[in-house]
């Protein structure tokens, strides 16, 4: 599956609109989605584009509670290239996108980061395209998680994706009355489902019968090869 720059921004535009309408993100949230749609958007037809989103100018979504009923607020930051023309990985040839959680005051709660490993030079151990908890805080390294391990096998997401994620878990009843459901939301998660997931499956699917290795075996960032 092919996407080009311009389908990719009406898709992440449509996106963006949806979740303010539903009071699922801030204006702020709103304007970054936005302005990142504008400007993939400027590639028009093609298969390669980027997108960033540092802290400062993050999709920012509502606040919301945790179990304890004390306030919360997801944020999504995001560093890729979508390059469906890449031999070896499509259809990224970086990625690194996370949702962070802080408090009132504005410190870390919790983040889950999913990326693709290093497999050149120094080859990063785990899966290839893996969810990891944890990570580095720009703002007060005392925070970061102990540890690196475990790196899940995952596959890929893009911002679309992980906005839908983040919606669904943390704003439910908003998600499931305006979203769920509905046509155009489901269109557009289902551009960047089209995305992400194609190279991914055909790899995993063809190592289920596998006899010389496993699924995660192959998987892993020194043996994966994409049946396409």
């Amino acid at each position: 599956m092919t996407l080009a720059a311009e389908d990719a921004a009406t898709a992440l535009r449509s996106i963006a609109t949806k979740l303010l309408d539903a009071k699922i993100i801030t204006d702020l949230g709103y304007s970054t989605l936005s302005e990142e749609a504008r400007r993939i958007g400027m590639a028009r037809t093609a298969r390669t584009w980027s997108l960033k989103i540092n802290r400062g100018a993050e999709v920012q979504f509502d606040w919301c509670l945790d179990k304890n009923g004390n306030d919360i607020r997801p944020t999504i930051i995001a560093d890729l290239v979508v390059d469906q023309n890449h031999a070896i990985f499509p259809p990224f040839s970086s990625l690194v996108i996370a949702v962070e959680l802080h408090d009132l005051n504005n410190h870390p709660v919790a983040r889950w980061h999913v990326d693709r490993a290093n497999s050149t030079g120094n080859v990063q151990d785990g899966p290839l395209f893996h969810l990891q908890y944890g990570g580095h805080n720009a703002e007060n390294r005392t925070f970061d998680a102990v540890l690196k391990e475990p790196r899940w096998c995952h596959p890929p997401l893009d911002v679309g994706l992980l906005c839908e994620i983040v919606a669904a878990n943390f704003f439910t009843e908003r998600w499931e009355k305006d979203l769920r459901y509905d046509t155009a939301w489901c269109d557009s998660i289902q551009t960047f489902q089209k995305l992400c997931y194609t190279t991914y499956i055909k790899q995993m699917q063809s190592y289920l019968n596998a006899s010389h290795s496993t699924a995660l075996g192959q998987m892993w960032t020194d043996s994966w090869h994409p049946r396409v």
